[in-house]
Parts: C-alpha cells; structure tokens; sequence
C-alpha cells in the first residue's frame, strides 16, 4: 500500500471567510510520516507562505495545523497521523493597503504522471493578495509573480532535498473509490491571470 501524507494549512482574515490549504507529501518509503517528515514539511510549508507574505494583507494569515494525517493513496483510508515539534506555525501577511476578498493568485504544481488520458496536476490558491499586486489590466503584475513562482519553486525542492517530495493527490471518487494516486510534483508554474475563490457565506 502506497501512503499520502496531508499538511493543512487555515487561513483567516478574510472577510470571505476562512480557508484551508492542503499540501501533500511523500517520503521514500511511500510509508507513514515521521516526526523528522512533520517537522521537514512544516518548514517547506512555512517558508512557501512566508516567502509572499509581504503581498498578502496585514489582516491575513496561515496557521499550519501540527499534525499531519497519513492516507492510503488509492482509498484515502486513515492510516495515523503525526504531530509536527517545535516549528513556527503561523504566517502573517505583512502587505498594506485594498484588497479584494477572495481574489490572489495561484501556484500550479505539474506532475508527469497521467491518469485518464491527463497529467495529474494541482493548486494552491494564494488569496487574498493587495491591490498593488496586481496590475492595471487586472492581471497579476509582472514584477511581483515571480516572487510567487520563486516561493513554490523553492518549496518543491526543500520538500525533495529533505526527503519528503511533495505529490499532487488525486482523490478517489464515489464511481472509483479505490482510484486514488498520489503523483510527485517535477515543475511549478504561476498564471498572471487572477484567482479567486468563491464564497458561501452571505
């Protein structure tokens, strides 16, 4: 069996409400995290987050959850979990001036695997971002995203050099309960376009 560890990340402040962010990771024997994994993914994660906190507004942040669930990839059966020791767990954006809720940018994370006819692939919104981060065309500004792909890129490979390469976790479905994957992430990319996440509060 084949295990996907999962790192939450909340996210507060944001008058859309709060969020979570999940990012998946390995280790080289596909097995249960341990602590030394926890913690190593933790700092990946942290330093993912605090590498574009000066675009994100002062009232927003993250708050890594320290424990660390352990999945079968195929099923997404429970398998344990771990607790993260001794690691900075929150974030906090430093950026000032408007923004709009809910609306960021996007970090993409390309895989070279392919299920169904397609690679798998993921994201992790990044939202929400300052006006200044954006340009006058609506487009996230030039000079600012490549801090964006400068974070996840150097996520990608604190995640591989600490020995817990980060995965892209394609889920299992009702019609496929046993079609889950987890596919390591080779490449990462940031879109200038605009991402926003929608919310269901009134």
């Amino acid at each position: 069996m084949a295990t996907v560890n999962l790192l939450s990340a909340h996210i507060a402040g944001d008058i859309g409400g709060n969020g979570i962010s999940r990012l998946a990771f390995t280790n080289s024997s596909a097995t249960l995290a341990t602590v030394s994994d926890a913690n190593a993914a933790g700092l990946a994660a942290h330093g993912l987050f605090d590498a574009i906190k000066s675009l994100v507004p002062i009232d927003v942040g993250w708050t890594i959850d320290p424990v660390v669930q352990s999945l079968e990839a195929t099923t997404g059966g429970l398998q344990g979990d771990v607790a993260m020791t001794s690691i900075p767990l929150t974030v906090q954006g430093t950026g000032t001036g408007v923004y709009a809720a809910g609306v960021g940018a996007r970090g993409n994370w390309h895989t070279g695997t392919i299920k169904g006819r397609r690679f798998v692939r993921g994201a992790t919104f990044l939202v929400p971002l300052i006006g200044s981060a954006f340009g006058t065309n609506g487009q996230i500004d030039g000079s600012h995203l490549p801090t964006i792909i400068t974070a996840c890129g150097t996520y990608l490979t604190t995640m591989i050099s600490a020995a817990v390469p980060p995965q892209v976790w394609h889920r299992p479905s009702p019609a496929n309960p046993s079609g889950g994957i987890a596919a390591p992430i080779v490449a990462v990319s940031a879109p200038f376009t605009a991402a926003s996440l929608r919310s269901r509060r009134v």
